[in-house]
């Protein structure tokens, strides 16, 4: 039994239609291959010097500048390690080197007479003034004497200032956190507000909570709490979801919503002796 070979069509000839048949076009002709591309390159660069010294410069420049960020940043790490020690173990020993080190700190906007006064205040709440941390309670009371009644609300407040996580705030992140309150922009006040208002730490606050922080704030009724909230959540909540993301919330930056970013932080302003914007 012989099988039959389907002839190629001459040059210029037609396929049937509906022929399953197709004609395949070498890869060369279908475009500059990668290949060619790079012999392109190579070509060009070995007749150009100029070229090859400026890509060359190019490149060592991008490699000294990455090292140079690391090193800050090691620099940066290494200083920060060396002052949370003296804060655990020496605090009132070398107050005078802790305050050298934030006042320097590129985030700081304080004066030295400003961060004097802090550390005083700061001195003064201290359990064991030869460890630089205040619990977390202790400032949970400084706010809740403000007036913020509610305890859940108060503690989230006093957990803003709690940057590591460890429920104790040392010299730096409070001043870290009195700067960002004072000096910061309204987007990045809110940006770091958020965790206050999400009390379940769900990434995402609903109306209960709203209407729980608004109220410990200083709204006087709950009929007037919750209408305040209902208005923001009307004005906030773009995909009517019942909730709002961090995206949403940060919509206040760029509103003109009456909403007070500070409140909750009068109390520990006033204590530091800061005037809140």
């Amino acid at each position: 039994m012989s099988s039959s070979v389907p002839a190629v069509p001459a040059s210029g000839a037609r396929l049937p239609v509906g022929s399953a048949s197709a004609v395949r076009v070498p890869h060369q002709l279908t475009g500059a291959s990668w290949s060619g591309v790079g012999k392109q390159l190579k070509t060009l660069l070995s007749n150009s010097p100029v070229l090859t010294a400026g890509l060359l410069l190019v490149g060592a420049a991008g490699v000294a500048l990455a090292y140079t960020v690391s090193q800050a940043d090691r620099r940066r790490r290494v200083g920060r390690r060396r002052i949370l020690r003296l804060v655990k173990s020496g605090f009132q020993q070398y107050r005078l080197d802790i305050l050298k080190y934030v006042s320097e700190q590129p985030w700081n906007h304080f004066e030295v007479g400003q961060l004097k006064q802090i550390l005083d205040a700061f001195t003064a709440l201290l359990e064991d003034p030869r460890r630089g941390v205040i619990p977390i309670s202790a400032l949970t009371q400084i706010i809740r004497k403000s007036g913020v009644a509610d305890e859940h609300v108060a503690h989230a407040c006093a957990k803003f200032f709690d940057v590591d996580g460890n429920y104790q705030v040392d010299f730096v992140e409070l001043v870290e956190r009195l700067n960002l309150l004072v000096h910061g922009s309204k987007h990045r006040k809110l940006s770091a507000l958020f965790s206050v208002y999400d009390l379940d730490h769900s990434g995402r606050i609903s109306r209960d909570e709203l209407e729980q922080v608004l109220r410990a704030l200083g709204h006087r009724d709950r009929e007037q709490t919750h209408e305040a909230a209902m208005a923001l959540f009307k004005a906030l909540d773009e995909n009517k979801d019942g909730q709002l993301s961090k995206e949403e919330f940060l919509s206040l930056a760029e509103g003109v919503h009456a909403f007070s970013m500070n409140r909750p932080y009068h109390s520990v302003a006033t204590h530091f002796g800061l005037l809140l914007k």
